[in-house]
């Protein structure tokens, strides 16, 4: 990673917040890959999970989870949610962290998923 993790951080959250209100995804995960932070993909029936790292020259650590998931249980039918979230580590304390998420669906009735 080469800026620091104060930029690359202020980057992220510049991407996630349009990316919100626009309902989408991978143009974050686009902006951390282009930052030059490390990336690892988990996915399974229920959630997809991609969590990026890095550090810069001083040591400090940037994480960034980017995440879709289904909160429902056996018994709900609910909008899966996607949740990002940017972590700076310093020190081994958090220093910085930003937070947000949507439902990436509409829920009309149990039948029908817009």
């Amino acid at each position: 990673m080469q800026a620091t993790v104060t930029q690359t951080f202020d980057s992220l959250v510049q991407k996630i917040k349009p990316a919100v209100d626009e309902r989408g995804f991978l143009s974050v995960c686009d902006r951390a890959s282009a930052l030059g932070l490390a990336v690892e993909k988990t996915d399974s029936k229920l959630a997809l999970w991609y969590q990026f790292e890095g550090v810069d020259s001083t040591g400090t650590k940037l994480n960034l989870r980017a995440r879709s998931y289904d909160p429902s249980g056996p018994t709900q039918v609910r909008a899966a949610v996607v949740r990002f979230t940017v972590t700076a580590i310093e020190n081994g304390a958090i220093s910085q962290q930003y937070e947000d998420e949507f439902e990436a669906c509409q829920i009309v009735d149990a039948s029908t998923v817009w």
